[in-house]
């Protein structure tokens, strides 16, 4: 019994259990005030502009007989299509929607914005592309970058100190580029052929 109020404790006292009850309890209140927004001061405008009609009383009758209001007609047995509750609600979600918005971007614009921390980058030397320096293979080739342990060094600020070496390395890597190419459409080709002969 003792282990299970300790765990208890721990369980209560831990910090998303608290949010979520401070959460689930300003929800309440939020609710409830907006509830009061759209029942005494927007409905009141929206039935005035539809000359008195309250939307919350509109209903079809599946009879299509006319009655009274919502309670008589179920009175009477008869099924009835309350769109204007629906329309309620619609309205409820809206301005909820439009509350939290608002209260979302007001905490944006308070909360100061986190600077992310630049990442320094190197060039790959085979092709040239940048790449973070603590990189072990390159995104870009696939090379290896890894020499005795670590990797080579080579900053971005001396790309353009040695443009002929820039240049060999592009053309070693078109090189590849063909080679690969062509061993896979050689593939390819083999694949065809061998399909066509089981399919005899």
């Amino acid at each position: 019994m003792k282990n299970f109020l300790e765990e208890f404790r721990r369980f209560c006292a831990k910090g998303n259990v608290l949010e979520l009850a401070t959460g689930v309890m300003i929800g309440g209140a939020f609710s409830s005030i907006v509830n009061s927004l759209v029942n005494d001061i927007l409905m009141p405008l929206i039935g005035l502009l539809t000359g008195g009609v309250d939307l919350s009383g509109l209903f079809v009758a599946l009879d299509f007989q006319s009655y009274p209001s919502i309670e008589a007609a179920q009175a009477a047995g008869v099924g009835t299509l309350n769109y204007g509750a629906f329309l309620q609600a619609g309205v409820n979600f809206l301005i909820i929607a439009l509350c939290v918005f608002l209260a979302v971007r007001a905490i944006n614009r308070l909360v100061p914005k986190r600077q992310q921390p630049k990442k320094e980058e190197r060039l790959c030397p085979y092709c040239c592309e940048p790449i973070h320096e603590k990189a072990v293979k390159c995104r870009w080739c696939g090379s290896s970058l890894e020499e005795n342990g670590k990797a080579e060094q080579q900053p971005l600020n001396q790309s353009e100190q040695n443009p002929e070496k820039k240049t060999s390395l592009l053309r070693k890597l078109d090189e590849k580029k063909k080679e690969c190419a062509e061993r896979d459409a050689k593939q390819q080709a083999v694949k065809k052929k061998r399909n066509h002969e089981m399919s005899l």
